[in-house]
């Protein structure tokens, strides 16, 4: 029941990349990025590899991260929302390579909503009703 758990959000946060992705307004290397990291977590979930982030390496990470942020908002993408979508993305792959309970698993779903509630701020195409539905499904 666990790796049926497991499979299933790492689905549903594939299915919220799409509908991010599809939206056009997503920078080169989040496109690129994500991915990778995505695929690699799969990978180490199905072969059931021990995570590769501690509690400490993700406080190390997470505190650089907010460095980042301030020049990412200021210099990078000089607006909120696209910096704030790279938080978004930067803190699920953080969180997809610590050790995982139940509450992370929900702050993984949390953050799966957030990129398809960023996606349908960023588009009107029909194609977010598609990744909205799968990613109800």
């Amino acid at each position: 029941m666990q790796r049926y758990f497991q499979i299933s959000c790492h689905a549903l946060i594939v299915s919220a990349f799409m509908a991010l992705m599809l939206t056009g307004r997503l920078d080169g290397p989040s496109i690129m990025l994500f991915p990778i990291g995505l695929g690699i977590s799969i990978y180490r979930t199905i072969r059931l590899m021990p995570p590769l982030l501690g509690p400490r390496g993700a406080f190390y990470c997470s505190c650089g991260y907010i460095l980042f942020f301030v020049f990412d908002t200021l210099v990078l993408s000089r607006s909120f929302i696209p910096a704030s979508i790279h938080l978004v993305l930067f803190l699920e792959l953080a969180k997809l390579f610590q050790e995982k309970k139940d509450k992370d698993y929900l702050y993984l779903i949390i953050l799966s909503f957030l990129q398809v509630l960023a996606a349908s701020s960023l588009t009107i195409d029909m194609s977010f009703v598609a990744t909205l539905f799968l990613f109800l499904v």
